[in-house]
């Protein structure tokens, strides 16, 4: 599990349907009170249909509990600022270009959609399995 600072934490499963499996992240508040934060993020990210925003597949409330967890794809691959950190990991010219372009068509995507981002940041992009660049949803998207 990993904490994302005071929001809340992040898990990985394997969700099995009909055709296949499919790897997931499910983000489990940590204080219940930030509810309302949460369903703001599961009406943004829903609305959200682009290959550089990472993709909301649903969410699960618990009655009992008033637990509630968003269900996104997987980003396998860690954040930008690890990768960018990491002597063993090759970063050419045309791999840093890249990821400026995926940036770039990520919040061109978001401002569009009239969404502001307010914390585009390494630390707030996720890499997939294949090393693709993908913005996540933030709080402090408005």
């Amino acid at each position: 599990m990993k904490i994302l600072g005071n929001f809340g934490y992040v898990r990985s499963g394997t969700f099995t349907f009909n055709s296949g499996t499919a790897k997931i992240a499910i983000k489990k508040l940590k204080n219940k009170s930030d509810k309302k934060g949460m369903l703001k993020e599961i009406h943004m990210l829903s609305t959200c249909k682009h290959e550089n925003i990472v993709t909301f597949l649903g969410f699960i409330e618990q009655e009992e509990s008033a637990d509630l967890c968003i269900i996104t794809e997987l980003m396998a691959g860690g954040d930008l600022r690890t990768y960018l950190r990491n002597p063993d990991m090759p970063l050419t010219v045309d791999k840093v270009f890249l990821y400026i372009f995926q940036v770039v068509e990520g919040m061109t995507y978001l401002c569009r959609k009239h969404i502001l981002h307010r914390d585009l940041a390494a630390r707030n992009c996720l890499l997939d399995k294949k090393y693709e660049l993908i913005l996540v949803y933030q709080k402090k998207w408005i």
